[in-house]
């Protein structure tokens, strides 16, 4: 699978993952200029990474599972959770189909562990990953940056949190 960057006429910017199947073949997810408005008068406060549904997602950091979202009539975000470190700083993933094994509030992670997959849950048109960063547990910034500089997408071998051994 190979990642995509490009550029709307806009300006803003995209990235995302090639191979994602369907009417997504070769697309990319924006990442939105940080103001921008989602509905409701919310603010769009993260990056929307569009791939087929089910592929796997991973911790970006070593934390624990604080929070989870689950998917419900009128739910904006659907399925998701926060991985937050020991400073406070946390990130989240939202619309997932679901959660990989043993995933649970609590649970320690390591960066690469599997810790859900791809959906199209809650206020959601196609199946991809809303992701934030939230440094010291405050406001979200943009994480277009800080994905551009780990740019990581050829890592294709899935790792496990040390709480569940696949068979």
């Amino acid at each position: 699978m190979a990642c995509t960057v490009g550029a709307y006429r806009d300006g803003s910017r995209r990235v995302g993952a090639a191979g994602s199947g369907g009417a997504n073949e070769g697309r990319s997810g924006p990442v939105p200029p940080r103001r921008r408005y989602a509905g409701g008068g919310r603010l769009h406060e993260g990056v929307d990474i569009i791939a087929a549904e089910g592929k796997l997602l991973y911790a970006v950091v070593d934390g624990t599972i604080t929070k989870q979202y689950w998917d419900a009539p009128g739910a904006l975000a659907g399925n998701g959770l926060r991985v937050a470190q020991d400073d406070g700083t946390y990130f989240t993933y939202l619309h997932m189909s679901g959660f990989a094994p043993g995933i649970a509030v609590g649970t320690k992670v390591k960066a690469g562990d599997v810790i859900g997959f791809v959906g199209n849950t809650g206020s959601s048109s196609t199946p991809h990953l809303h992701f934030e960063i939230h440094p010291g547990g405050g406001a979200a910034v943009n994480p277009y940056p800080y994905m551009k500089a780990i740019d990581d997408c050829s890592n294709t071998t899935p790792q496990y949190q040390s709480s569940f051994a696949p068979a």
